[in-house]
């Protein structure tokens, strides 16, 4: 049993009687602490503190300047001994030092802000292949082309997919969640209750809209694209999947607009386009609406006049002269540019969207 007592002598206890010394100055000067023959800071410092000590008495060495000042420090609680406390000691620019008292040492987490963890613990999607609908090359989803070449889908994906795509969509982030649903029905064949499943995944209605444009040619049951009007809130985007669903023909093709978009979803449009304040923002507008409206050929004239510049109204053109329903005036529209550079690019512009393949 002798052993046991020399261990709490030696080790347990010495660790039981650890406290913190701080010395603190009262004027301008600065100071440097020498403990166990190392100093305890590569600079001088206003305040230093000594952690961890082990004994009840230490003596340390106080540079000030190039001056030195022995001193022994106590570290004792009403001359009793004590443990995870702070000592508190001022010294005067002539090395004269006092007691101030003591206080429950706290110690700040070290460092105060953490360093990055070594590990990864971010959810990741583990790389191997999801059935015959993707592979996951470093966590990217890599899809397979399900969709019979120049044929007519007639076979929805099967049903294990969905739960694929359910696993695939809740590992990524939301701004990601469409392009993998365009990636998703331009690779497989859908129907309309798959469809339905994956615009889940896609906030806006406007996506939504463009979403349903482009699996016309993937979906299996056409007939029923009309349901989809259901699953939109705003009329305008019922009115415009019920027009797709319309145009949508057998063989997978959108037919060309034949009638124009409702005049109150134009007229909304336009107000959106004529509040931006610069052409590259009414662009932006054009852009986000040209796959779903249908113009005539006095609304396309009225639309490309809202832009100032000649280089983004060409641009605005080419988006939406496909979306016009009487081209054969379109060439006309050439008067509404300054530039004879611009003319004559909008001339051939016309030329190549209205030729007759």
């Amino acid at each position: 049993m002798k052993w046991i007592k020399w261990i709490v002598l030696f080790f347990v206890l010495p660790l039981a009687a650890q406290n913190d010394l701080r010395i603190v100055t009262t004027g301008s000067h600065v100071l440097q602490v020498e403990y166990k023959g190392k100093f305890t800071s590569a600079f001088p410092q206003a305040e230093v503190l000594v952690r961890d000590i082990q004994r009840d008495t230490v003596q340390l060495r106080i540079r000030i300047g190039s001056d030195f000042y022995p001193h022994t420090f106590y570290l004792l609680d009403h001359g009793n001994k004590t443990a995870g406390m702070e000592f508190l000691y001022k010294i005067t620019e002539d090395g004269k030092v006092s007691f101030l008292g003591s206080l429950p040492a706290s110690r700040m987490p070290e460092p105060l802000v953490p360093g990055t963890p070594q590990i990864d613990t971010a959810k990741k999607m583990k790389n191997a292949r999801m059935g015959n609908l993707c592979e996951l090359k470093e966590g990217t989803p890599v899809f397979f082309n399900n969709a019979p070449s120049g044929a007519i889908c007639r076979t929805p994906m099967p049903p294990e997919f969905m739960a694929w795509i359910r696993y695939l969509m809740n590992n990524q982030q939301p701004n990601n969640r469409q392009r993998l649903v365009l990636e998703i029905i331009k690779n497989n064949c859908v129907n309309v209750q798959q469809l339905t499943f994956l615009l889940s995944f896609v906030e806006l209605e406007t996506e939504k809209v463009k979403v349903i444009r482009e699996a016309c040619p993937h979906v299996t049951n056409k007939e029923d694209l009309g349901l989809l009007a259901k699953e939109m809130k705003y009329q305008s985007a019922k009115e415009v999947v019920l027009e797709i669903a319309a145009s949508c023909s057998k063989d997978g093709a959108l037919v060309g607009c034949r009638t124009p978009s409702p005049p109150h979803v134009l007229a909304e449009w336009w107000e959106k386009i004529q509040n931006e304040s610069s052409d590259t923002k009414k662009l932006n507008q054009v852009k986000q609406q040209a796959g779903v409206v249908c113009l005539t050929y006095n609304q396309l004239r009225n639309t490309l006049r809202l832009f100032e510049l000649d280089a983004e109204r060409l641009e605005a053109a080419s988006l939406l002269i496909p979306r016009c329903i009487d081209k054969g005036r379109v060439s006309e529209l050439s008067d509404l540019f300054v530039m004879p550079s611009y003319k004559k690019d909008f001339q051939a512009l016309c030329k190549r969207l209205t030729q007759t393949p």
